[in-house]
């Protein structure tokens, strides 16, 4: 028993050690939209990603290109370049869409009503001059 112990807890920290996908790596999603596609080639430059894919329907790009962005915005890239080709058995054009993220925009401070110009559920000073909360009801 005590070796089946430290053997659980030897494997349990190996594999928590062990490093997630790297960025490169593309999950597979349904293809009922795009017809099948495989990335044949990745490259991450920075915060810049681009991709190369064969596709059987290449006149799908766009969609194509929509999964392949999706699933790498979690790591916050700056640029999503997808090449989408035909695959051989495939006729078609090639097509390179771009991603880029949008600029930053602050947000504004949202002004504070003042005194009597609250919703009407604020306690205190209700529109009769009264204080206190409405327990008539």
């Amino acid at each position: 028993m005590r070796h089946a112990i430290c053997l659980l807890a030897l494997i349990t920290s190996a594999c928590s050690a062990a490093p997630g996908a790297p960025l490169t790596d593309i999950t597979a999603t349904t293809t009922v939209k795009t017809g099948p596609y495989e990335v044949v080639q990745r490259r991450v430059e920075g915060k810049r990603v681009a991709f190369r894919v064969d596709a059987m329907r290449p006149g799908n790009a766009q969609t194509i290109a929509d999964h392949l962005v999706m699933q790498v915005l979690p790591y916050s890239p700056d640029e999503v370049v997808v090449e989408v080709r035909p695959d051989q058995s495939a006729s078609g054009e090639t097509t390179t869409i771009r991603w880029v993220r949008g600029r930053d925009v602050p947000a504004k401070a949202v002004p504070q009503p003042s005194d009597g110009t609250a919703s009407g559920d604020r306690i205190g000073n209700r529109p009769t001059g009264q204080s206190g909360t409405d327990h008539d009801h």
